[in-house]
């Protein structure tokens, strides 16, 4: 039988609820953006001349980190309730 394992991300209760996903200080959406395409046109180039696909790999988790810092905030809205669950004794 194969077992597989899962790890979960933490949230956090003070600042941040994932670690990363805000933009850094003084980088704002734009800079983002600009940064990630002109990364993403070097790595398709290693991709073009070395073949390796790690490249590829590396290129889709940038676009999806992306994606995760420029989202609406909806992992923020579930953690904050996920804070303010007060279990109650009666059922």
């Amino acid at each position: 039988m194969q077992t597989f394992s899962k790890t979960g991300v933490k949230f956090r209760s003070v600042g941040d609820p994932v670690l990363y996903l805000s933009d850094p200080p003084g980088i704002n959406k734009l800079a983002r953006r600009r940064f990630l395409n002109d990364l993403a046109k070097l790595n398709q180039l290693s991709l073009e001349e070395l073949g390796d696909p790690e490249i590829s790999t590396r290129i889709s988790q940038y676009e999806m980190v992306y994606r995760m810092q420029s989202s609406d905030g909806g992992l923020l809205v579930v953690t904050r309730l996920i804070n303010s669950y007060q279990p109650t004794d009666a059922i």
